[in-house]
């Protein structure tokens, strides 16, 4: 299991359009309607990537291209505690 920075436990969550198109995030894969899969701690931050504007609270990697990455807010606090 991978762990954010701020040692928020990830998993893999799938992306995927139910039949009315509305994204959904599941911990299991679904039979159909894949959009992408992604490492993230939430459902709700694997989500936000795909549906706002907003940061994640945790960061949020492409499991398929690690060098997609959504950088969390979480990682902001860190970097000023450090500092």
């Amino acid at each position: 299991m991978e762990t954010c920075e701020c040692g928020a436990a990830r998993r893999k969550f799938w992306i995927w359009r139910d039949s009315n198109n509305v994204l959904h995030a599941s911990s299991f894969e679904p039979t159909s309607g894949t959009v992408k899969t992604v490492i993230a701690a939430t459902a709700r931050d694997a989500l936000l990537p795909m549906t706002s504007t907003r940061p994640p609270k945790h960061r949020v990697e492409d499991a398929d291209d690690p060098s997609q990455v959504w950088e969390g807010r979480c990682e902001s606090t860190i970097a000023v505690a450090a500092g």
